[in-house]
């Protein structure tokens, strides 16, 4: 998944320019601002990871956001 994020990005940035409607514009011009930061934060959690640079704090973090997505998502038994 990490060349999905900047493909999105680089796509719409393109489409963008033949779309003449302003409101649907705006949203994509939005979502990719949106994808833009998350793949900054994939390519800086990816670097962590690699190079073992993240503290505990980002690690117990980034284990909590995991835990609560498996349980809302069904995949945690308690």
């Amino acid at each position: 998944m990490p060349y999905l994020e900047p493909f999105l990005v680089q796509t719409l940035r393109e489409a963008v320019l033949a779309i003449n409607n302003k409101p649907l514009q705006a949203d994509i011009r939005e979502f990719n601002g949106q994808e833009a930061s998350h793949w900054k934060c994939h390519r800086q959690l990816r670097l962590g990871i690699i190079t073992g640079l993240f503290d505990r704090q980002f690690e117990y973090r980034t284990r909590t956001i995991a835990w609560l997505f498996d349980k809302k998502v069904g995949l945690y038994v308690e």
